[in-house]
């Protein structure tokens, strides 16, 4: 193409947009007109509908016995009609009429606003014209002409005439325009008599005011809950910013004890002489400092005052990596509080976009279906103009509202976002809410801010001791807590999923940190994922623990496997699944099916399975042939016992045993670790447990054994209250002592962990028994008969002695005026009367300066008064808890009496009475 051809074309365009630009102007005007009279036939429109609705509802009557005499659906014939019924109908008729002609004019209205759209392109310049695609400029002048073609039809005069009709109503324009064409109002008739709608107390009506309210309602809802999570990011931001300026500020407080003369560590020639005398005596004092402020001090020059503040600054980054954040109840200080704050907001917050997630599982897309359904008919006039069908089915949608519970979702998003007002706003949250919240959550508060600020409490080792690329891996396992009613910190899930990866291991975490928490976990990971049966044994002073343990911190069901009823109990298990708990001496008589396979076996105190001759040993292979999953758990560190842990992993992963058995010689070397890690992991509590030591509170039930039962039921029904109390302890042989037994097993694993015990018991006869029976670990017993200065000397003997020792003491002697910091276990032979002995008792050892986690362990026999008064003890530590901040009075209400003692006696007699005859029942039976 030439610059000729060039010219032309563009002499065609010119004289297109020229002519196209006219006529658009003319359309402008005519279109300003028309804005002002759609804006009327559009208030006619609305106003019509509801003028028709009134006069149909009016007329109902009469349209029913007039119109249509005999039946609904009878063709239009006109001598069915006179015209003096016909008048008396006129004003129904001249609103439908208009009504009809709006409704045209207002669907055309709304085409002409696309076509206006569409055709806007031809008001542009020249040059856009030009560059503008082939089927866009054909759009555009179509939609052009779509506009002449509207308006040469009249579309003005129709506008005008139709407000002509909206001003002067007339009864023989009515009639006429009814008897021109009948059929369009006779069907909008058929339709009102059809559906009954209008005819009154009709009870299929919605009723539209209800409808449009719940619609509202719903989006809303729907709108709020998917504000929940816009304010997550914030409080997780505010969390964090929070724990770096403890941090900082920790810091800042140990940089003012370090002295200038610091800066000189490494003999770089820093005069810290002229810094002193100028007030710089700390590092925290040159980091303030400025740099310009450094160079003007006589014989310091700017490159000197530069070296300083990087010097200063290598200190202060060092420091702030060494740093350990300590959050206690016993340090509140402004910087732990305002964390505590936002941890108290995100925690809280997270537990509620979990609620909010699960409501919207539930209901969103019901709640979605239900407004979307409830804007289809949400007013007269589209009720109006729907299908008989049309209207039962929705009438029948709607009716499921409540069978939805729609209101339920409704509800409970106000609740939720009321709650994430409150939180976000921090209304009602004061410092004694957050520290309280911390001191009955402080598993969730440190999980998050381990989630948050990993390395806060001074451990940054996220993979917490394993080789990197299986740390990896376990990383990326999944779990399902589901059903898990105990909150796991950051190290207890990263242990499930390294059960769950690894699939047969040992757990050797120490004495402490939760090895049946997070094999109960794994086990509801597993249920979570389809499986269903699995099995624990371990030795039989811990079944009941076992049960209780699972039963306490899961929705799993315990099925214990043991004793008379062991062989029904598996066959329970064996059907309906669960957590079968079976001992090492039950387990080679249980008779399990050749091909019967379970999900996952545990086998607690593994050490027990480490002679490959022994018989229980044999039964634990044969089990471990019925499943692809075994985790065995122990708390003894195998690293000193080399042999008895390649004996232990040898029936878990013998390649890995083969593999290590050259290297024994080498147990504590990185390389054995890192070559056992896929099936051997230990954990120390300076490991995991780096911000404070916890008070760890455990349960340690038994079960009495025959001659205990025989004298305990004697006891009881004597209704001797001191023998009673020390079940157990009242043998004369403690080696019959399901307690005394219970305490022999937690001194190996105490002495092997490095700790030492103190006993309580408020009997001196049981303690001169435990003084005996544990002779060649325990110190002198401390009574109310030892002076003071005996007492001092007892108790410097036990802090210098070695790991294991025991000190016993009377528990209102050694509650109150001691410090016991060497000792990080504590048992308690029964329980008290007054739980506040008990914690003044734990108090001894759990203070400031203690440096390890303490452990609590009462010991508990079930089926006993033990069972009746830690129940009632709780119950009433719970109603403490509720009004102990308004009465006085609340501290005694917490205590047992001798009244309500006798009333456990008496309860007690009538169980044991029941059990017997229980047992006489069975027996008659049996011989019948």
């Amino acid at each position: 193409m030439d610059i000729r051809d060039i010219r032309t074309n563009l002499s065609e365009v010119r004289n297109t947009i020229e002519l196209v630009s006219t006529s658009f102007s003319e359309l402008k005007s005519l279109t300003k007109e028309r804005s002002t009279l759609i804006n009327d036939v559009k208030n006619d429109y609305s106003v019509y509908q509801k003028a028709i609705i009134n006069e149909a509802r009016k007329k109902s009557h009469n349209v029913r016995t007039k119109v249509f005499p005999s039946e609904v659906n009878l063709p239009f014939n006109e001598k069915t009609y006179d015209t003096a019924t016909v008048k008396s109908l006129y004003t129904l008729i001249n609103y439908i009429n208009i009504f009809n002609v709006a409704k045209k004019l207002v669907d055309v209205n709304k085409n002409l606003n696309n076509d206006i759209e569409d055709s806007k392109i031809i008001l542009k310049n020249t040059l856009s014209w030009m560059v503008t695609g082939k089927n866009q400029k054909e759009k555009a002048v179509n939609a052009y002409n779509s506009i002449n073609d509207v308006i040469d039809s009249g579309f003005i005069d129709k506008v005008d005439n139709l407000l002509r009709m909206r001003r002067s109503i007339d009864a023989n324009l009515a009639e006429k325009t009814f008897f021109d064409n009948p059929h369009v109002f006779v069907d909008v008739l058929n339709n009102v008599i059809e559906s009954k709608v209008y005819i009154e107390n009709d009870p299929q009506v919605p009723n539209f005011n209800v409808i449009r309210k719940r619609e509202k309602q719903l989006r809303s809802s729907i709108v709020k809950a998917q504000e929940v999570a816009s304010e997550f990011d914030n409080l997780k931001r505010k969390t964090e910013n929070n724990a770096y300026r403890l941090v900082e500020n920790e810091t800042t407080s140990i940089l003012k004890q370090i002295d200038v003369e610091e800066l000189n560590r490494e003999k770089k020639g820093i005069r810290t002489s002229l810094l002193k005398e100028a007030g710089y005596k700390t590092i925290s004092d040159i980091i303030e400092a400025s740099q310009y402020k450094l160079s003007s001090i006589y014989g310091i020059s700017e490159n000197n005052a530069y070296a300083i503040k990087k010097e200063a600054e290598k200190i202060r980054e060092k420091t702030s990596k060494t740093v350990r954040i300590k959050v206690s109840s016993d340090n509140k200080t402004e910087d732990t509080t305002r964390l505590l704050s936002s941890v108290y907001q995100f925690v809280n917050y997270k537990d509620l976009i979990e609620v909010t997630k699960k409501l919207d599982e539930t209901y969103r897309n019901v709640a979605e279906r239900a407004a979307n359904l409830m804007s289809i008919y949400d007013d007269e006039l589209k009720w109006l103009f729907a299908s008989h069908d049309e209207k039962n089915n929705y009438i029948e949608n709607i009716d499921q509202f409540d069978k939805w519970q729609l209101n339920k979702y409704i509800t409970n998003i106000k609740k939720v976002s009321d709650i994430k007002n409150r939180l976000v706003n921090n209304i009602g949250i004061s410092d004694t809410v957050v520290w309280d919240f911390f001191e009955k959550n402080s598993a969730k508060c440190f999980t998050a801010l381990d989630e948050l600020v990993p390395g806060l409490f001074g451990n940054s080792d996220i993979f917490y001791g394993l080789p990197e690329e299986l740390a990896e891996k376990i990383q990326e396992e999944c779990f399902f807590p589901e059903g898990l009613l105990v909150t796991l910190r950051r190290y207890q899930e990263w242990g499930v999923k390294y059960i769950l990866h690894q699939k047969r291991v040992l757990l050797g975490d120490e004495m402490g940190l939760g090895k049946t928490v997070q094999a109960i976990a794994s086990m509801v990971s597993l249920r979570n994922t389809g499986e269903n049966h699995f099995l624990v044994v371990c030795p039989a002073s811990v079944v009941i623990n076992w049960c209780r343990e699972i039963e306490q911190h899961s929705k799993l069901r315990a099925i214990k496997i043991h004793g008379d009823t062991r062989r029904l109990m598996l066959q329970k298990w064996i059907d309906s699944g669960g957590v079968g708990v079976t001992t090492y001496e039950t387990v080679g008589t249980l008779d399990i099916p050749d091909d019967f396979r379970f999900s996952m076996l545990t086998v607690d105190e593994a050490h027990y399975v480490k002679n490959p001759e022994a018989r229980r040993t044999k039964s634990i292979i044969n089990l471990e042939k019925k499943t692809r999953r075994v985790l065995y758990m122990t708390g003894t560190a195998l690293e000193n016992k080399v042999d008895e842990m390649i004996e232990l992993i040898s029936h878990l992963q013998p390649e890995i045993a083969r593999q290590v058995s050259s290297l024994a010689f080498m147990s504590t070397a990185e390389t054995f670790r890192n070559r056992v890690a896929p099936v051997y992991y230990r954990r120390k509590r300076e490991d995991v447990l780096t911000e404070l030591p916890d008070l760890i509170e455990n349960e340690a039930w038994c079960e009495l054994k025959p001659q205990e039962k025989e004298i305990y039921e004697k006891s009881v029904f004597a209704k001797k209250t001191a023998e009673i109390r020390r079940v157990s302890w009242n043998v004369e042989d403690l080696n019959v002592s399901s307690k005394a037994q219970r305490l022999k097993e937690l001194l190996v694993e105490i002495k092997e962990e490095g700790r030492k015990v103190i006993v309580f018991s408020f009997f001196l006869d049981t303690i001169r028994k435990i003084h005996d029976y544990f002779s060649d670990v325990c110190l002198p017993p401390i009574t109310g008969s030892l002076s003071p200065a005996k007492r001092q000397e007892v108790i410097d003997e036990f802090d210098k002695a070695d790991a294991g020792s025991m000190l016993i003491c009377q528990i209102q002697a050694g509650g109150t005026g001691l410090n016991i910091q060497s000792a990080s276990v504590v048992v308690i032979t029964e329980p008290q009367w007054k739980p506040s002995i008990e914690n003044q008792a734990i108090s001894r050892a759990y203070r400031m300066g203690q440096t390890r986690n303490v452990l609590v362990y009462r010991l508990l026999c079930e089926n006993t008064v033990d069972e009746r008064l830690i129940r009632l003890l709780k119950s009433k530590q719970e109603v403490f808890d509720t009004f102990a901040d308004i009465s006085v009075a609340a501290e005694a209400n917490r205590e047992i009496d001798e009244k309500t003692f006798g009333n456990i006696i008496k309860e007690e007699i009538d169980r044991i009475n029941a059990e017997k005859a229980g047992k006489v029942n069975v027996n008659q039976e049996g011989g019948e």
